[in-house]
């Protein structure tokens, strides 16, 4: 099988800057949706549904792993 190099792509400064300007401004935009999130407080009773099973005792909270950040476990 013959192998070819990588397929190099030529971009204009141009396009680097928007591209630059469009992730700003999309990183700014999810900043601020985040802090215009309330926490969600369970009702009375209610196991929180943002904490692993085994640590919902007594209202403790802790970090997640980089798999449940991403979605691989439940």
């Amino acid at each position: 099988m013959i192998r070819r190099p990588p397929t190099s792509i030529l971009v204009s400064s141009s396009d680097i800057e928007e591209l630059k300007a469009i992730r700003k401004k999309a990183r700014e935009e999810s900043l601020s949706t985040a802090d215009q999130q309330k926490p969600d407080t369970p009702l009375q009773g209610q196991p929180d549904s943002s904490q692993h099973p085994a640590d919902r005792r007594a209202g403790e909270r802790r970090e997640m792993t980089a798999a449940e950040r991403i979605g691989l476990t439940r």
